[in-house]
C-alpha cells in the first residue's frame, strides 16, 4: 500500500492536471454558456462542483479577459481606479463586460439559431446565451455604445451601439449559414476563421463573374447526378447527394491556392 499522501495520490491520478487544464477550462466555459452543449459525463462533473445557494457562481472568463486586454491597448498610461469612477461609469463598465459575454455567446452557440431549414420543418431550440436578458441587458441598452473587442466587424474604433453590435452578430452567426469555430483548439486558426466570417458578416463579397462560375459548377454537379440516376437506375453508386456545396468550396481553395502561386 502506498504511503503517498491522499492529495498527492489524487493529483497523480486525476484528469485535472496541468497538461489538459486548457481543454477542461474550455469545456467549462462552454458549460457556463450552455450546459446542454457539453457531453453528459462532463455536465455531471461540472454540476457536482461546489455551489453557493444552489447556483453556479462562476462566470465565463474569456470575455472578461478580452475586454481588459482591449482596455490596456486602447488606454495607455494610468487608468482611473474603481474608487474614482462614478456609479454611472461603473454600471457602463459592468454592461461592457456583459456585451463581451453576449458576443462570446454568439461565437459559441450562434449556429443553433442559424436558418438552416428553409421549409421550417425542424423544431428549433435557441440557446439562452443569445438573448439580451441572459446577459443582464435589455432594450434600453440598445442605443448605448460599447466596445466590440476586435476590429473584425469593421466598426470605427471598435465602438458601436449595442443595436448595431447585435445586428452584426445576428447576421454573421444566425443567418443562413451556420458558423461554429469555438471548438478549434489552435487560437491562431480560430481567430483567423472568426476574422474571415465577421468582416463579411457571413456573406462573402464575390464579383458577378465569380458568382456565375460557382453557379455553373453547382449546376454541372447536379446535372451529372441526375444523368447518372436516369442512366443507371437502381445501381449502387457514390455521389454528392446533398454535398453539392463541396464543389464551390474546393473550387475556391484551388483558385486561392493558384492566386498565391
Amino acid at each position: 500500500m502506498s504511503n503517498e499522501p491522499d492529495m498527492q495520490s489524487w493529483w497523480r491520478s486525476s484528469l485535472v492536471s496541468g497538461g489538459n487544464a486548457p481543454y477542461i477550462e474550455a469545456l467549462f466555459e462552454q458549460y457556463l454558456t450552455d450546459p446542454q452543449s457539453v457531453a453528459e459525463n462532463w455536465r455531471q462533473f461540472f454540476d457536482s462542483l461546489p455551489r453557493v445557494n444552489g447556483a453556479v457562481t462562476d462566470i465565463s472568463h474569456q470575455g472578461v479577459q478580452q475586454y481588459f486586454r482591449t482596455q490596456a491597448r486602447q488606454a495607455p498610461g494610468r487608468r482611473a481606479g474603481m474608487d474614482d469612477l462614478s456609479e454611472e461609469a461603473l454600471e457602463h463598465e459592468r454592461k461592457q463586460v456583459q456585451v463581451m459575454e453576449l458576443l462570446a455567446g454568439y461565437r459559441h452557440r450562434g449556429h443553433t439559431k442559424a436558418n438552416l431549414d428553409p421549409l421550417g420543418l425542424a423544431e428549433r431550440h435557441h440557446s439562452r446565451a443569445l438573448s439580451l436578458e441572459y446577459h443582464g441587458l435589455n432594450e434600453a441598452d440598445l442605443d448605448t455604445k460599447f466596445r466590440t473587442g476586435t476590429t473584425f466587424f469593421g466598426f470605427p474604433d471598435n465602438i458601436a451601439p449595442l443595436r448595431d453590435i447585435l445586428a452584426a452578430a445576428e447576421q454573421t452567426y444566425a443567418g443562413t449559414v451556420g458558423v461554429e469555430t469555438m471548438h478549434i483548439t489552435d487560437l491562431e486558426e480560430k481567430r483567423w476563421l472568426q476574422q474571415q466570417v465577421e468582416q463579411n458578416r457571413g456573406v462573402p463579397k464575390l464579383s458577378r463573374e465569380r458568382e456565375l462560375n460557382l453557379l455553373a459548377g453547382l449546376t454541372s454537379a447536379e446535372g451529372l447526378e441526375q444523368h447518372l440516376d436516369g442512366k443507371y437506375p437502381g445501381v449502387k453508386r457514390f455521389g454528392l447527394q446533398g454535398g453539392e456545396s463541396l464543389i464551390p468550396l474546393l473550387d475556391t481553395l484551388v483558385q486561392d491556392a493558384g492566386a498565391m502561386g
